[in-house]
């Protein structure tokens, strides 16, 4: 039986772990079921506006960019993740932020928007600079380094 399934909690104190639980389960679909992560993450979306719980409804609207993004399912992807970074910023989530922006950039880069895609993935990297994290870069700087390639800026990419 998959996650989503089973029927969602009703009271409030159980609604947060079971978005939290949709949450999971749409990352965790990312490789494997694209179309039962995308159910998971739409689950997950509607429980947290239901509630008003903002930081839920941007990792939902997050997974929801990501998932549409490997459906090639561009303006679905853009729209949900353009939500998710508005609140993280009206959250003050740097890394909420930073992560969406390169989603953002990588479904730019997707949609042959280079100029788009850097402008997404220069503003990510600098906001992982600022947070010190070098896992953060590593995947921005891999993204850049993708764009770098496909507009022939080989120097540039390597660079990246």
């Amino acid at each position: 039986m998959l996650v989503t399934d089973r029927p969602a909690a009703h009271d409030g104190a159980n609604d947060g772990e079971r978005i939290d639980e949709l949450n999971r389960s749409a990352r965790q679909l990312l490789n494997s079921d694209v179309p039962a992560g995308l159910e998971a993450a739409r689950s997950a979306l509607a429980l947290a506006e239901a509630a008003s719980d903002r930081p839920r409804v941007a990792e939902a609207s997050h997974n929801l960019g990501v998932l549409n993004c490997l459906l090639f399912q561009y303006a679905e992807a853009l729209s949900a993740l353009h939500r998710a970074y508005e609140i993280y910023m009206q959250l003050g989530d740097t890394a909420g932020r930073a992560a969406a922006l390169n989603w953002i950039g990588n479904v730019e880069w997707r949609r042959s928007d280079y100029g788009a895609a850097l402008k997404a993935q220069l503003t990510a990297l600098h906001l992982h600079r600022e947070l010190s994290d070098p896992q953060g870069k590593a995947d921005v700087l891999n993204s850049l380094g993708n764009i770098y390639f496909h507009v022939s800026e080989y120097d540039r990419a390597l660079d990246a």
